[in-house]
């Protein structure tokens, strides 16, 4: 009874989140949740109905305990996309529990196949991928289509660089039209370390389809560091590392005109690693994660803690106070005075006040987000 309640509380509270491109008018929406198992190693989603209750529940067994849920399970405007545990390829969960293969991926098939990556567009309808490959060096093609397989286009072969034989792509960002798509040129080859608690990027690169062409973004490559492309397609926002090695200043660059503007870090913040960036619907501030080890001894757990950048001040500050708590912000509402923020260790979704950093919790599960039944 307390997992139901709790999932109707969210469900009240999400219905304040403004609506996206991937809501249509006419069904009542769905809200989508997951739960892991470590015992079995499964996930569970869960499509719960946002006027009856009732939910259809999908489980993907055999899920590695490592991985990270939010990093692996992506929201569509049909349903939600993961990786195979047993696999490369990307599969489709409906809203009814059932679960199918994408057949338009891959596009390369024989046994040079070694990764794929991909990325969905803000309105959940295009997809952009990067099929990698090894031939003298880490190689990659890239793909755009809609999540149906139409519109289906190969993008040029893309830039070689120096760093080739021990580099890969990741993919960052792809537009809602899919005319756009941004990857890291240069990402690292080896897996992330269990230390490392967020997505690095060391070379933005874009491809503008009207231009028919590849470029670096602007400061590209500065650092390895987070990065987050705008909804839109037009902004680039940096997290970078300032000079002491601790805390970030926030860099953002419009991509039409290549101005830039900094955020200075937020004051007294001592942690060394930030991610999960998300931007507010307008664009009038975001918020981060940032975490890190900072006790004494090397085994203790690492704290983490919420950071807001507000553009109208031109200041970065701590929202979340320090803890083992790992917050991820998943959306805001309330008019942009509170946030829907998950914790990962703890499978827990609460609403947060940006204000206060008070939290109350509304769900017993990890909400991954809302789309149209």
């Amino acid at each position: 009874m307390k997992s139901i309640l709790l999932v109707f509380m969210l469900v009240l509270l999400i219905r304040q989140v403004p609506p996206s491109a991937t809501h249509a008018q006419g069904a009542a929406p769905l809200d989508v949740f997951l739960g892991y198992n470590s015992e079995a190693q499964s996930v569970t989603v869960y499509f719960a109905n946002a006027v009856t209750g009732l939910s259809a529940i999908t489980t993907i067994d055999n899920f590695p305990p490592e991985l990270n849920l939010l990093e692996e399970f992506t929201l569509t405007a049909n349903g939600v996309i993961y990786r195979d545990p047993a696999g490369i390829t990307p599969r489709l969960i409906t809203p009814n529990g059932s679960i199918f293969d994408l057949s338009f991926i891959p596009q390369r098939i024989d046994q040079t196949l070694l990764r794929i990556e991909w990325v969905i567009s803000p309105n959940g309808r295009t997809i952009a991928w990067a099929e990698m490959y090894f031939e003298n060096g880490w190689q990659a093609s890239l793909y755009v289509a809609h999540l149906d397989g139409t519109e289906l286009r190969a993008l040029p072969t893309i830039p070689l660089t120096d760093a080739r034989s021990y580099s890969r792509v990741a993919m960052v960002a792809v537009s809602n039209d899919g005319s756009r798509v941004f990857f890291d040129l240069e990402h690292p080859t080896e897996p992330r370390r269990p230390e490392d608690l967020f997505l690095d990027y060391q070379l933005i690169e874009a491809y503008i389809e009207q231009r028919q062409s590849y470029f670096h973004l602007p400061g590209e490559p500065n650092c390895f560091c987070p990065a987050s492309i705008a909804d839109d397609g037009r902004t680039l926002i940096r997290l970078e590392r300032t000079a002491s090695g601790v805390g970030y200043e926030l860099r953002l660059v419009n991509l039409e005109n290549n101005r830039e503007r900094r955020i200075e870090a937020a004051p007294d913040v001592l942690f060394t690693q930030a991610g999960d960036i998300l931007l507010s619907p307008g664009g009038s501030m975001l918020l981060y994660a940032m975490g890190g080890v900072q006790a004494a001894l090397p085994d203790d757990p690492p704290t983490f803690a919420l950071v807001m950048a507000d553009f109208a001040t031109g200041e970065q500050h701590v929202v979340s106070s320090s803890s083992e708590q790992r917050l991820r912000p998943m959306a805001f509402i309330d008019r942009n005075t509170a946030a829907i923020v998950v914790d990962l260790s703890s499978q827990t979704t609460y609403k947060m006040s940006l204000d206060t950093g008070e939290l109350e919790q509304v769900a017993n599960l990890i909400w991954l987000g809302s789309l149209q039944g």
